[in-house]
């Protein structure tokens, strides 16, 4: 009984760790897709954890950016205007975002 939980202890963890590899490859990609609108909304002023100060990086420039609406109240700086091939690839890589 030991030994026979021993190895699906062992398999366990050999799936785990592949499974960590995966998606530790997978999130720079996803990141990439989106870093030139993040660096738009930060040149624009937006930061995270700005919300309450109508600067939020996400709810008040990225989300509006990505045609998500905004989640919270207007934003205080003019959103950035991006190549529409940008957005789409920001889309494409982070359908969930």
């Amino acid at each position: 009984m030991i030994k026979l939980f021993g190895k699906f202890a062992l398999a366990g963890s050999i799936c785990f760790v592949i499974l960590q590899v995966i998606a530790k490859d997978d999130m720079p990609k996803k990141n990439e897709a989106c870093a030139p609108i993040r660096a738009a909304c930060e040149k624009a002023g937006y930061i995270e954890g700005g919300l309450a100060e109508g600067k939020g990086l996400y709810a008040q420039c990225m989300y509006p950016v990505l045609g998500l609406g905004e989640k919270g109240p207007a934003g205080k700086f003019p959103l950035p205007k991006l190549d529409k091939l940008v957005i789409e690839a920001c889309k494409k890589t982070n359908p969930k975002f």
